[in-house]
């Protein structure tokens, strides 16, 4: 069938502007934003969220939480959460997270806090992500859980009652979000919980570090002990959340794109609200970027990338890295992947 548009020209070209000069705030970062929103609700009173990161899977996260009796409003820049000390109440349907894997493996550790059973469900696609390193942790936390998918895929039906808590061993070689699922719900277990890994081994360790900072934030008291591959995760149990008014940072993945069009085109360009501290593995492109010539400033909590003064990258091999902090490193750990 033919069409009506003008075929693309053989040869597009693409004119490069610059230097730049300007100052912008990116989304929220998905990744706290759904820590973030079940910490609240699983503290006891009202938390508000600023800069939450509106995405289909923090959308569905919310969804599965109203469904749960968790209160949350809207107001735009800032959201409410009345969170209810770790009660829940008992939907009348699956519980149904699409396809998002932080929504479905968070609550699957959660859920075992509620009063009975719930059942955890998602898409097509979710049907096909195993589920089983998570559930098997669990239970050797005391915990009651089944599948009702195939190949240990959701959906998963958790019993409720409580978490015993306890020692478990959990298998961390092929995703971080296991672990930071059972350290979320642990302040709530009967007793302390400590985690060590299958062959000493746990992938992602940024952002099994980045739920124990937010964890702190709410209240609770999680650390890592030990060393090498003795090392393990230890929760104290009764410590619970407390709500708190809580300022959601920007999404490294996305500064990372005015931060480069800096670089590249030259001038300067700001991005406002990236604390010092921040433990988002991203934020490493700064130092990259500053191997390639490029200015980093840091002011509060406004980060600058001025770009070389001939604009563009540079060619030819990276400098090594420098010994000293750069001025907006964000402490990321040695171990990330």
């Amino acid at each position: 069938m033919s069409s009506s548009r003008s075929p693309l020209p053989a040869r597009l070209a693409i004119e490069p502007r610059g230097p730049l000069a300007g100052s912008v705030r990116v989304p929220g970062s998905k990744s706290i934003t759904n820590r973030v929103l079940l910490l609240a609700a699983l503290a006891d009173g009202e938390s508000v969220l600023e800069g939450g990161l509106e995405s289909d899977d923090t959308i569905v996260m919310r969804r599965a939480l109203a469904a749960l009796g968790i209160r949350v409003e809207d107001e735009g820049a800032r959201w409410r959460v009345g969170g209810r000390g770790g009660r829940f109440d008992l939907p009348d349907h699956p519980l149904d997270c699409g396809n998002s894997g932080t929504t479905a493996r968070f609550l699957t550790a959660a859920l075992t806090l509620a009063p009975g059973p719930v059942v955890v469900d998602g898409n097509a696609r979710m049907r096909e992500r195993p589920i089983s390193d998570l559930v098997a942790a669990l239970r050797a936390l005391g915990a009651g859980i089944e599948f009702e998918g195939r190949s240990e895929c959701p959906p998963v039906r958790i019993q409720g009652g409580g978490l015993p808590g306890g020692r478990a061993v959990i298998d961390g070689r092929r995703s971080s979000q296991y672990v930071s699922a059972v350290l979320q719900a642990a302040p709530y277990a009967k007793q302390d919980v400590e985690l060590s890994f299958v062959d000493g081994v746990v992938v992602s360790r940024p952002y099994i570090d980045l739920t124990l900072d937010v964890m702190r934030q709410f209240g609770a008291r999680a650390e890592w002990r030990g060393a090498g591959r003795d090392e393990r995760l230890w929760v104290e149990a009764g410590r619970r959340y407390v709500a708190a008014r809580h300022a959601i940072e920007p999404d490294a993945s996305s500064a990372a794109y005015p931060f480069c069009a800096a670089a590249i085109a030259g001038g300067r360009v700001t991005v406002s609200g990236v604390p010092a501290t921040s433990l988002q593995a991203d934020f490493k492109i700064l130092g990259l970027l500053e191997r390639m010539g490029c200015r980093i400033e840091r002011a509060g909590e406004r980060v600058t990338v001025v770009g070389r003064g001939g604009g563009g990258p540079p060619r030819g091999p990276l400098p090594p890295p420098s010994r000293r902090a750069p001025a907006p490193a964000c402490a990321p750990s040695a171990r990330s992947t």
